[in-house]
Parts: structure tokens; sequence; C-alpha cells
């Protein structure tokens, strides 16, 4: 098992180092693209000769089917540890790819926005998980309340603020995201030695 990890994280070390050279290459061209989400993707297709699209693709695919992976594996976890079966894992991860290609599919949405809603979805951990290292005691009913009050609260926020271009409505967005979860796991904190850390 070590040994593919080990294997496996220079292999995909190639993706994003190749895709960081090309933006580099683009900028350093001066190349403007048309539309900057797709940059790379413009640079192989006007610069590059026609073959280089097939090992361009691969790489892109490659890296989709890596955070695709990892999060069809997440949840057949998660439904597992609630009691769940094989069968319902996997319907699980049949629920979350509809769920996938539903947004991807929203007209309008660019990568670049599902990366900033990305972000904030992970935002909403952050302050519980800084909290938890730096060794505060939190009850695991408060992080629980407080990762669902960013998920309920700030992500929708974030959501309506980047699909209507509004900046203002965004950033509240992102604030609520990442100071939700961590307002509410000092709120609820145990004031006692037996407080569990979650």
């Amino acid at each position: 098992m070590g040994g593919a990890f080990r294997l496996g994280a220079p292999m995909f070390a190639v993706v994003p180092l190749s895709m960081g050279i090309l933006g580099f290459i683009a900028a350093g061209s001066g190349y403007i693209a048309q539309e900057s989400g797709m940059v790379n993707f413009e640079l192989v297709t006007n610069l590059f000769p026609a073959w280089v699209m097939l090992p361009f693709l691969f790489m892109v695919i490659s890296g989709l089917l890596s955070t695709a992976d990892s999060n069809l594996c997440a949840v057949a976890s998660l439904t597992s540890d609630f009691g769940g079966s094989v069968r319902t894992a996997k319907i699980a991860m049949l629920v979350q790819l509809a769920l996938a290609i539903g947004i991807a599919n929203i007209p309008g949405l660019t990568v670049t926005d599902l990366f900033l809603m990305y972000g904030a979805l992970r935002a909403t951990t952050m302050l519980p998980t800084v909290l938890t290292l730096n060794g505060k005691k939190l009850s695991a009913a408060g992080v629980a309340s407080g990762v669902m009050a960013s998920l309920l609260i700030g992500m929708p926020v974030f959501i309506i603020g980047t699909m209507s271009g509004n900046a203002a409505v965004k950033t509240v967005g992102s604030l609520l995201a990442v100071l939700l979860s961590g307002g509410v796991c000092i709120a609820t904190a145990p004031k006692s030695s037996e407080g569990v850390r979650a």
C-alpha cells in the first residue's frame, strides 16, 4: 500500500507541474486568453502542434478523475460509517455523480466559479481544524453544528454572490463560511476539563 502512494504521488505531480509551466509560458509570451479559466487549453490549441493536445487532455482528465475518485471514496466511507451497506455506499456514489454532473451543466458556470465554491466549502472546516490543532477542547456537537451553520448559511450566500456576480455578497458569504463554524465551536466549547476533543 505504501509503495502505491510513493509511486502515485510523483506521477500525479506531473499534472499540476505541467499545468503550471503552461501558465508561465502563457504569461511570459504575452498570450491573451479569451477566457481566463481556459488559458492552458487555448495556449495548447493555438501555439503547439496538434499532437500535444492528446497528453494535455490526458493530464486534465487524470487531475479531474483524481479529485472525483477522492470524493466518491469519501462519500462511500461516510455512508459506511453510518451503518450503510456496500449497496447503500454505491447508491450514495451514484447520487453524488448525478449531483456533480448537474452542477457542471449549470449555464454560465465557469471552472473558476467551481474552484471558488470548492474553496469556500473547504473553508467551512478551517477554524474548527485550527482550534483543534491548537489544543482547544471542543465538543463534537459544537463542531458539527458550526460546520452545518457554515454550510447552510455561508455557502448559499457565497453561491448567490458568485452566480449573480455581486462581489459584496460573495465576500459576505466567504466570511460567513469561515467564521460561523469557528464562532459556534468557541461558543459551545466545554468550560471544564470534561470536554471531548473533536
